[in-house]
């Protein structure tokens, strides 16, 4: 069992471990991007587009949870549609894409004081 372990650690630092996302916990895209365990480029690209922060954890919640891509959910917002509408029709109620949302927030205000 030692050995397996010790090999799969030798593994993964001679890998460089490339499969993890990567992310600076430094700044908020990092923190978001951690949440969701995405690459930051993600949230950075996400913030370019003219999201915000409230905004782009939203995104970040319904695809998560449901079967809808970013791009989807990017093409819905482009039609108009309230991001509590593309939850209710991705299967997430309004209550819990809110709570979700705002406990991300607020663990987010924490680390930027």
């Amino acid at each position: 069992m030692k050995k397996t372990i010790c090999g799969i650690i030798i593994f993964m630092f001679f890998c460089g471990c490339s499969s993890m996302p990567k992310r600076n916990l430094a700044t908020e895209s990092g923190i978001i991007a951690a949440n969701f365990n995405i690459e930051e480029e993600e949230v950075v690209s996400l913030r370019e587009k003219g999201f915000d922060t409230g905004e782009i954890v939203k995104i970040l919640i319904i695809s998560e949870g449901s079967y809808l891509g970013q791009g989807e959910i990017l093409m819905m917002v482009e039609e108009g549609k309230s991001f509590e509408e593309i939850g209710k029709k991705a299967g997430i109620d309004t209550e819990t894409l809110q709570q979700r949302s705002d406990k991300i927030e607020k663990n987010l205000a924490k680390y930027s004081r």
